[in-house]
């Protein structure tokens, strides 16, 4: 399986509608966000990894200067995590989302 970003964002869009339709909109973030990394696991394990509630250094001109904890970091697998281009999402509750997939006119 070859990892493309389009597509990624298209399934995404789907997995998590798929994810709102079965738990409705008032659970609690956490419980949207191990749902969406069981699923993401579940179809891109081959070539992905998914690592939860990770901290990256914020950086100004290379100085460290401060940090931010990630809901879900998503990198290519390879033999090691540094310098390997990554996806950040974050997962945030809204009670306005629409749960019918994105549709590309």
């Amino acid at each position: 399986m070859t990892f493309e970003i389009l597509e990624f964002q298209q399934n995404l869009k789907v997995l998590c509608s798929e994810i709102y339709s079965i738990i409705g909109g008032y659970g609690p973030e956490k419980y949207y966000q191990n749902s969406l990394i069981y699923e993401l696991k579940c179809k891109y394990n081959d070539i992905l990894s998914i690592y939860s509630e990770e901290s990256i250094p914020l950086e100004y001109k290379g100085i460290k200067c401060s940090s931010k904890r990630t809901d879900i970091i998503i990198r290519y697998k390879t033999n090691t995590k540094e310098d390997t281009p990554f996806i950040i999402l974050e997962v945030k509750w809204n009670k306005n989302i629409n749960p019918e997939p994105y549709q590309l006119s």
